[in-house]
């Protein structure tokens, strides 16, 4: 039997980890009961108009709609998450420069796009330090 074996630039650098049902079912249990909380609250709030303040309640309704749908889709990614694990011994293997690693904590606890701007500048700062110490 013949393996066949990669070129180490060519390696894949991370791998997806199994996340046990036992830590995401109570998860999307909570998922569940939070939609049905909030279809209960959309349907009284949709069914009891105030009528002295008409304009007033339905921009009320449109906006908590609105954040009301932003937060489904924000649950979307979170109903089956991604755990990764990086091959550091790769990543240096492709990267000639090396490479300075942000704690993992930013990574779990921030939404995308503040992590990217969290982690970008941080680079950069990173970057000029390293290249004036040259």
């Amino acid at each position: 039997m013949y393996f066949v074996r990669m070129d180490e630039g060519r390696q894949p650098l991370s791998r997806k980890l199994p996340i046990p049902s036992s830590k995401i079912n109570p998860y999307r249990m909570i998922i569940i009961l939070r939609l049905v909380i909030l279809g209960i609250f959309f349907h009284y709030r949709i069914l009891h108009p105030v009528n002295d303040a008409y304009g007033l309640w339905l921009t009320s309704v449109i906006c908590e709609i609105w954040f009301g749908v932003s937060w489904i889709l924000d649950q979307f990614p979170k109903w089956y998450p991604i755990e990764r694990e990086t091959y550091l011994d790769r990543l240096s293997l492709r990267y000639v420069e090396p490479i300075h690693l942000v704690p993992c904590v930013i990574c779990y606890l921030l939404p995308e796009i503040i992590r990217l701007h969290f982690i970008l500048p941080l680079h950069l700062l990173l970057f000029c330090c390293v290249h004036e110490l040259q």
